[in-house]
């Protein structure tokens, strides 16, 4: 079902799943994980349902109220909102 709406094949949406869930394997609560979004999900005609759904996402996951976790917005200009989110990306782009 998930092919046939996304177009995602089934081997690489089990793949990026279990990527996205390995943070929680055998209970392990030490990491956090965090879902970044940007103008695209805003921009959206049902941007706020996917938005909701990422946050749903990572309560299930238990990464609401802990350090690194949670959903954070990229947005706005460079120099007032976008500092906001550079901490979420200096692991992935140290130069930041």
């Amino acid at each position: 079902m998930v092919e046939r709406i996304t177009g995602i094949p089934k081997e690489q949406f089990l793949k990026a799943a279990d990527l996205y869930t390995s943070i929680r394997k055998d209970g392990d609560m030490k990491k956090a994980s965090t879902i970044i979004y940007a103008v695209g999900w805003t921009q959206h005609s049902f941007g706020t349902q996917i938005i909701r759904a990422a946050a749903i996402l990572q309560l299930i996951m238990g990464n609401v109220g802990r350090a690194g976790g949670g959903v954070t917005r990229c947005a706005g200009t460079p120099t007032f909102r976008v500092p906001q989110t550079w901490p979420a990306f200096s692991t992935i782009c140290p130069a930041i």
